[in-house]
């Protein structure tokens, strides 16, 4: 398996454990409560939050720098003129 998934899945792992509890911990009295009345919507409403906090980014290549940037000597150049700036 891939290293990216098996985040990905303790990500859903760890904020399904922490829906569960909240459920079982905090939850809701009365039953009105709309997530934390129900135990299978607050683990998986932890586990979805879980996935976001987890989820992986974009990884940054060298295609993503902008035109205006001279890496050669770092100083930074205009796109529409050819003169440097400071």
């Amino acid at each position: 398996m891939n290293k990216r998934y098996i985040k990905m899945l303790s990500g859903l792992g760890v904020g399904a454990i922490f829906g569960f509890a909240y459920y079982y911990y905090i939850g809701c009295a009365s039953g009105t409560c709309a997530i934390t009345s129900n135990p299978y919507i607050s683990t998986a409403y932890g586990a979805m939050m879980g996935l976001i906090v987890i989820w992986p980014d974009k990884e940054k290549t060298d295609e993503t720098l902008p035109d205006s940037i001279d890496t050669a000597d770092g100083r930074f150049k205009s796109a529409e003129h050819t003169e440097d700036v400071l």
